[in-house]
């Protein structure tokens, strides 16, 4: 896609965001976006679904709520941008460097994850079942949904490096009302993930 167009059409979707007053809402559904400059482009709740965007810069950019159904992002750079509640459904994200990125609530089922970089991201409420990637472990004993990876783990509202989950799960679960049976069951599934997950990210480092 050629880059005034592209411009006029995150410019077009700005307004729509703020007012509506007669712009349009942004349609790039299968658009060829491949290596594209995104950087902090605002497409909240953008149609981005079965575009091509791998190697673009979206670094910082606001895709919360947006439809990336099918979306290749492999190599794409959207550290710190802003996922959340994004449709990830079935997305190519292999090699996609998303440190820091905000991907709280999204919805990343069937989405490939192979060697793409999770370190800080949020992902507080996010679904990866039937995700591929080897570097994350989810699990539910209780009444929140658990992802665990790149040196953190994330239990409903709850966040923390995995040694801290170790050493405080007992205190956290009592402060978010688990039960004794419930907080029991949550360690030793926390206690196998971190051990899987230490494992792997140590042989990454060797």
């Amino acid at each position: 896609m050629d880059t005034n167009e592209l411009q006029e059409i995150i410019e077009n979707h700005k307004k729509w965001l703020n007012d509506g007053n007669g712009r349009e809402k942004a349609d790039l559904h299968e658009a060829d976006l491949r290596g594209a400059y995104l950087h902090g482009a605002n497409l909240s709740r953008a149609d981005l679904r079965w575009s091509d965007l791998r190697e673009a810069d979206l670094t910082g950019a606001d895709l919360s709520r947006a439809a990336l159904t099918g979306a290749a992002l492999s190599r794409a750079d959207l550290s710190r941008a802003d996922l959340s509640r994004a449709d990830l459904r079935e997305a190519d994200l292999r090699e996609a460097d998303l440190r820091g990125a905000d991907l709280s609530g999204a919805d990343l089922r069937w989405s490939d994850l192979r060697e793409a970089n999770l370190s800080r991201a949020a992902l507080t409420g996010a679904d990866l079942s039937g995700a591929i990637g080897n570097q994350f472990v989810t699990f539910q004993a209780g009444k929140h949904y658990a992802i665990f990876t790149s040196g953190y783990g994330h239990i409903g509202c709850e966040r923390y490096t995995y040694d801290e989950w170790i050493k405080n799960y007992r205190e956290i679960g009592w402060k978010n009302d688990y039960s004794d049976a419930d907080i029991e069951r949550y360690r030793k599934l926390i206690e196998i993930a971190v051990e899987y997950l230490k494992e792997i990210e140590s042989k990454e480092e060797s």
